[in-house]
């Protein structure tokens, strides 16, 4: 009787090795016998099974997350360089403007200054 109420102490502070081991040892004292201690070992083990499915789910979900987070992050790097390259056509465009209206200015001054008036 003691090693199942250690039993049950165990499994309700979640320690199912623990719980499942004072289990076992009631079951060994008890020749197999003992109903509560069975209960108790079934009970052990299908939280033990419960707790490594709900690990199991947690790590998949990190990873989901990480590869979210990766993406978004490569999605960002991409727009990142696209900007970029958007920011140096427009200024490899304006660059050509400028020396274009330069040139116009410069061929303007020479032909006004190189024109004698009559």
């Amino acid at each position: 009787k003691g090693y199942n109420r250690a039993g049950a102490a165990m499994l309700s502070l979640g320690r199912y090795g623990a719980a499942r081991e004072m289990y076992q040892e009631a079951l060994t004292l008890d020749g197999g016998k003992n109903a509560v201690a069975k209960k108790g070992v079934a009970m052990c083990w299908e939280e033990e099974r419960r707790v490594k499915v709900r690990e199991m789910e947690l790590v998949k979900q990190r990873q989901q997350q990480q590869e979210e987070e990766e993406r978004k992050m490569k999605e960002e790097q991409k727009r990142e360089e696209e900007k970029k390259k958007e920011e140096e056509k427009d200024s490899t465009e304006d660059d050509l403007l400028d020396d274009f209206f330069n040139e116009v200015e410069e061929t303007n001054t020479t032909t006004t200054t190189a024109t004698p008036e009559p």
